[in-house]
């Protein structure tokens, strides 16, 4: 881990930095607006956003009410309760 160590990351670290320099210059465009195009977005802003046309709201169908469900007509029989008869002496 001498002087040749920093030397190579140096030298690694330079590539890497112009490498991708000459990558990023090779990749951007210039893109020219003609007058028709900015003129164009000038008018939309001006308009806003735009607004997708509804031509006919759907309207719900009128649904009638459910059916009342009868309640079965069940005997219950009583519960009888045995109570302990204690006698007192």
């Amino acid at each position: 881990m001498g002087n040749s160590f920093v030397f190579r990351r140096c030298l690694v670290s330079i590539l890497i930095i112009l490498s991708s320099g000459f990558s990023l210059a090779a990749q951007t465009e210039v893109i020219t607006l003609t007058p028709n195009t900015q003129q164009q977005k000038k008018k939309q802003e001006e308009k806003g956003p735009e607004k997708p046309v509804v031509k006919e709201v759907p309207k719900a169908r009128k649904q009638a009410r459910p059916a009342v469900v009868v309640k079965p007509k069940v005997k219950v029989k009583p519960i009888k309760i045995i109570r302990p008869k204690i006698k007192k002496p």
